[in-house]
Parts: C-alpha cells; structure tokens; sequence
C-alpha cells in the first residue's frame, strides 16, 4: 500500500467537494 497516493486522492477530492460547498453556499446567498 501507498499511503502518499491515498492521501494524494483524498487531497484532490477534498479540494473538489469543498469547491462544490464554496459555490452551494454562495449561490444560497445569492438567492
């Protein structure tokens, strides 16, 4: 097992999820 390549994965999808929440959020505000 890789441990850098899982937390390589996790790191990118993390990014991707909170960048998703980012825009939910602001176009919440928005409304």
């Amino acid at each position: 097992m890789r441990a850098r390549e899982f937390i390589m994965k996790d790191a990118i999808l993390f990014m991707q999820i909170k960048v998703v929440l980012i825009n939910h959020i602001i176009l919440i505000k928005k409304l």
